[in-house]
């Protein structure tokens, strides 16, 4: 799925995530492609880095991780492989998922989910030089509980910001799809447009123009058309009384019910479905003629 996004407001973000954390923070799209990136790597990341399959091993803890993430629809903390603290926050925009923010290259102050043991474990599993990455995994940020805690509520915090001030957003097809299925979905019911507004976060003047290029009618009038396609399958299918068909169709005020469909189709919905039955009737007699003279 494509992403539009302000790469410097967006780098803004992750540059106040960083100067209070001093983690290193960065957002992929939900391909896992990376968008944009702040803080210095560290220096026991970029030595595994440099090793092809210990790199592809990185990646791979932190897809699995995003995968998890998305599936419980909440960020997830977790150790990677090489033992070091990361946590992964989903981004999402009504339940679409636009990517992940990924912050981490720490150690666990309480040593409970990371610590030497886990390094030294990892080395030997890997032929690495047990104590050069001890060195390094010392010199990372250690971060305890409530410290975590409080990054992840800032994670959360960039996260919405990130949303609201529309830093990173769905491409407008994506967008303006969302809208439709809505519309399609939901046309039986009484919502307003400023419901929708505040729905897709968006202004109304920019829903309009989305609606507009997507229907070539606006909001009311594509709705209105779906009601009144509604109805027609209801009166030409069944025997419910129009009142019925009003009230199925999104319409609790009769009269307006009746005068919109008059407006759309010139009759009433009473004559619709009177001419409806007695073009079919004749139609279903045309045929059973042509048969009888067939089977002469």
């Amino acid at each position: 799925m494509k992403l539009d996004y302000d790469k410097n407001e967006l780098l803004n973000v992750l540059a106040d995530f960083y100067t209070v954390t001093n983690a290193s923070v960065s957002v992929f799209d939900c391909d896992f492609r990376e968008l944009s990136s702040c803080g210095r790597m560290p220096d026991y990341c970029k030595e595994l880095r440099r090793y092809g399959v210990l790199h592809e091993a990185c990646m791979k803890s932190d897809r699995e991780y995003a995968d998890k993430c998305a599936s419980l629809r909440k960020g997830v903390t977790y150790t990677c492989h090489a033992g070091l603290l990361e946590t992964i926050y989903p981004i999402r925009f009504q339940g679409i998922l636009l990517g992940y923010v990924i912050f981490g290259g720490v150690r666990d102050a309480e040593g409970e989910v990371s610590g030497q043991e886990k390094v030294e474990a990892f080395c030997a599993e890997n032929g690495l030089d047990a104590e050069k990455f001890l060195g390094m995994y010392g010199r990372l940020t250690t971060v305890n509980r409530r410290q975590l805690t409080a990054y992840v509520n800032i994670l959360e915090a960039c996260v919405k910001n990130v949303l609201v001030s529309n830093v990173l957003k769905l491409d407008s097809s994506v967008l303006s799809s969302k809208i439709v299925s809505f519309l399609q979905e939901n046309f039986t019911e009484n919502f307003s447009v400023d419901e929708l507004c505040k729905r897709f976060f968006l202004s109304e003047k920019t829903l309009y123009k989305i609606v507009k290029e997507s229907t070539g009618v606006t909001v009311n009038g594509y709705v209105t058309g779906l009601r009144m396609q509604k109805a027609r399958e209801l009166l030409e299918s069944t025997d419910v009384s129009v009142t019925e068909v009003a009230s199925e169709t999104g319409y609790y005020d009769y009269n307006y019910f009746i005068r919109v469909f008059r407006k759309s189709f010139g009759i009433s919905p009473l004559q619709y479905r009177k001419r409806y039955l007695r073009e079919r009737g004749h139609a279903r007699g045309s045929e059973e003629g042509d048969g009888e003279e067939k089977g002469r």
